[in-house]
């Protein structure tokens, strides 16, 4: 499966935003989302997720501006959700990436 990835250029500096599987854990350990329960998180999850798309490939860029950027990119989506389905596609992804590919086999002994 292809990695979804948000590329977007703002104020003439491009972004190529993603989610890894480290980005992934990072959102969860500091409790920006949690990804067990994000219809109970649906009002600030699509603009945390957002924020979190940048520590892949952009750490260094403030939260500020990945906010002003946010905001304009709400105000192109109105509804918020195409932006929100390329969000979750994205974590899926990242998600997946965590699960065993198998190439372990185990059992528990006593």
């Amino acid at each position: 499966m292809a990695k979804t990835k948000l590329e977007l250029t703002y104020k003439g500096v491009d972004y190529c935003l993603e989610f890894t599987a480290e980005t992934i854990k990072e959102l969860e350990r500091t409790g920006k989302v949690k990804f067990g329960k994000l219809d109970d998180q649906a009002l600030t999850v699509t603009e945390e997720l957002f924020y979190g798309t940048f520590d892949a490939n952009h750490k260094d860029v403030k939260r500020k501006l990945r906010q002003e950027i946010y905001h304009e990119l709400a105000e192109q989506d109105e509804e918020g959700e195409e932006l929100a389905k390329v969000l979750a596609e994205m974590v899926d992804e990242a998600i997946d990436s965590l699960k065993p590919s198998g190439n372990v086999s185990w059992k528990k002994t006593h």
